[in-house]
């Protein structure tokens, strides 16, 4: 009996052994496959790292590379600036043939297409008020094209009739450019003068495609501009002048449409020449530099957060 039960315990130990043994072949399987899977994942997981680390690596070289045409832009942008202000002319040479004077100038990018212009020229005040077409780069070098013609045709060829003057800018900026009628579109600049004679006390003004406002005590006088720009347009004719008689104290404006063309306010709206035609008579009456400062004021109010257009320029002439 003892060696039956003895023989019968050895028998229960053998097969559990067994038991225990094929459980433990197949957990170590399971763990063998577990690892190797875990190995092949984290293979997977290296590569996708290595993929990752590569793509920062390029991102970075990327970045780095828009930096440095950024800062190249920036660089030419800053260069082509100070060669506008060159040809930009300084107020100190005209400035005592008014009572005032302001010039509100706002490119939209560092340069502009808008430019202004004068000149004291037998012993009469020129200026001039241009807007080129776009803005930036291709305007900033319209408009010193521009600012260079007008100084060889008024104080070298001693050309003074404001009549005269544009027909011959225009003449000028078609030979310069070599427009023809198939580019008619793109080369163009709005453009108005005024020649104001002290001694007789007469403003001459001729305007392609741009309004004047002469204010005095309580009028306005608009002058609208011939409705054709310098540069090829369907109509060639020659651009008119007008004579005005204008008093001590009279303020004469002259303008770019940037201005008016602003989007702003509740609606993204623009100004419009009516609300312009308002501010300035509200303003009028003002130091010239105080009026300056109204209109700046209230461009950046109704702009509020929206992104400016357009080069904008105004210039307040106080006789």
């Amino acid at each position: 009996v003892i060696a039956l039960i003895i023989l019968f315990i050895i028998l229960y130990f053998n097969k559990r052994n067994r038991t225990l043994t094929n459980s433990m072949g197949s957990h170590k399987s399971k763990i063998l496959k577990t690892n190797n899977l875990l190995s092949e994942k984290n293979e997977i997981i290296e590569a996708q790292n290595e993929e990752i680390q590569a793509q920062r690596v390029a991102i970075a070289e990327q970045s780095n590379q828009i930096t440095y045409q950024q800062n190249v832009i920036a660089d030419d942008l800053s260069y082509a600036q100070r060669i506008q202000n060159v040809f930009l002319p300084k107020t100190d040479s005209v400035k005592y043939l008014v009572d005032g004077l302001f010039i509100l100038y706002k490119p939209k990018d560092i340069v502009g297409g808008d430019f202004y212009w004068f000149t004291n020229k037998d012993k009469k005040l020129i200026i001039v008020s241009s807007d080129c077409m776009g803005h930036g780069v291709p305007g900033a070098f319209m408009s010193i094209l521009g600012m260079k013609i007008l100084h060889e045709i008024i104080n070298e060829r001693n050309i003074i009739n404001p009549s005269d003057i544009l027909n011959t800018l225009r003449k000028h900026i078609l030979e310069s450019l070599q427009q023809d009628k198939k580019k008619e579109m793109f080369d163009k600049m709005d453009i108005a003068i005024i020649i104001f004679d002290k001694q007789k006390n007469k403003l001459e003004i001729v305007a392609a495609n741009q309004r004047i406002y002469i204010f005095r005590k309580d009028e306005v006088i608009e002058h609208p501009g011939d409705e054709m720009y310098v540069g090829h347009f369907m109509s060639m004719d020659n651009f008119t002048s007008k004579t005005y008689d204008v008093n001590k104290g009279d303020t004469i404006y002259i303008f770019s449409d940037g201005y008016i063309d602003q989007l702003g306010g509740k609606e993204g709206e623009k100004i419009e020449y009516k609300e312009f035609k308002d501010l300035l008579t509200k303003c009028k009456n003002m130091p010239i530099t105080a009026q300056k400062q109204f209109l700046v004021d209230y461009f950046n109010q109704w702009k509020g957060t929206f992104d400016q257009i357009d080069d904008v320029m105004i210039l307040g002439v106080k006789l």
